[in-house]
């Protein structure tokens, strides 16, 4: 369970876009709305709607790999928050621990 913890959503939010600034520009290795889109997914209730996810299989972002219980994509979101940690206002003394965290979680 520990694996699909998520961080809270303002440090979520943050991570994932410094990785969008820093990180993605240099390594687009996946499509950007899809996974923004199933990111998205992962904090809506369950009452409301959700973004429809494309039914191509790109991997990360599709409808078939991007649930909540997803190990592919809770992986990559994981790798996503660790590399963020790297350009974000954490300060420097605290950034290897979430490092870390989000490194275990993902392997």
């Amino acid at each position: 369970m520990e694996a699909f913890a998520l961080p809270p959503r303002d440090l979520a939010d943050h991570l994932l876009g410094c990785f969008w600034e820093r990180v993605y520009c240099l390594y687009p290795f996946f499509d950007r709305q899809s996974f923004q889109q199933a990111y998205e997914n992962l904090w809506a209730p369950k009452s409301h709607a959700s973004h429809k996810l494309t039914d191509l299989n790109v991997g990360l972002g599709d409808r078939f790999n991007s649930a909540p219980n997803s190990i592919v994509f809770n992986c990559a979101l994981n790798i996503v928050f660790a590399l963020g940690c790297h350009f974000s206002t954490i300060p420097a003394q605290d950034r290897e621990p979430f490092i870390m965290s989000f490194f275990l979680r993902a392997k």
